[in-house]
């Protein structure tokens, strides 16, 4: 009896915490190859990344950096509607998070990150949602760090499609591109320390 209660524990274990969705996996700091020229890469949250999960992936700014007084985007919808997640960095050289459920339910998370010209910086965006489903619990990483921690009324289902990268979306659009690394997609929380791991990859 107790073997099988182990064997159905790892199988629950293999079910709640599946392998991550992985895109540019090579293209971490060190890396000296050819990057793709897609300015951005699209990947879709299945169901069992509603309740929660971890967004993460490096971005490299080229020919720009804070003082740049343009829009930077680093993930959004990839289709219009009121439910709406952005990550971006101001004109200002803030970055925010953006969390609409509709025109009546917006909450937002901003940070300063100390973006270089030419210097890798890792982002990572984790949630956890309330088991009453009335909120959702988010954390920002910067470079293995966690430095913000929000509760929002926001939930992340509903997303056919979140797009990762150099996305123009609003003006004025920088004329400087942003070098998209390695993202990773996880359906759980990782911890501080597992975020610091993903930010010291190198090659």
């Amino acid at each position: 009896m107790k073997k099988i209660t182990v064997l159905a524990s790892a199988v629950l274990s293999i079910v709640l915490y599946a392998a991550p969705q992985i895109l540019r996996p090579e293209i971490v700091p060190g890396f000296s190859g050819n990057v793709p020229q897609l300015k951005y890469e699209k990947i879709t949250p299945a169901p069992e990344y509603n309740a929660a999960g971890t967004l993460a992936f490096f971005l490299r700014p080229e020919g720009w950096d804070n003082s740049d007084n343009a829009w930077h985007f680093f993930c959004n919808n990839s289709k219009a509607g009121d439910k709406t997640l952005m990550i971006y960095r101001f004109a200002n050289g803030d970055t925010r998070i953006l969390l609409k459920k509709d025109k009546n339910n917006l909450a937002d998370i901003i940070a300063k990150i100390p973006f270089a010209n030419g210097k890798w910086t890792h982002i990572a965006l984790s949630w956890q949602e309330k088991a009453d489903k009335s909120a959702t619990v988010f954390s920002l990483f910067v470079d293995g760090k966690k430095v913000k921690t929000k509760f929002c009324r926001f939930t992340m289902d509903g997303f056919p499609e979140l797009r990762i990268g150099d996305v123009p979306t609003w003006r004025p659009y920088s004329k400087f591109n942003t070098t998209l690394g390695r993202i990773e997609l996880h359906n759980k929380v990782l911890s501080e320390a597992e975020v610091a791991e993903l930010a010291n990859l190198k090659k």
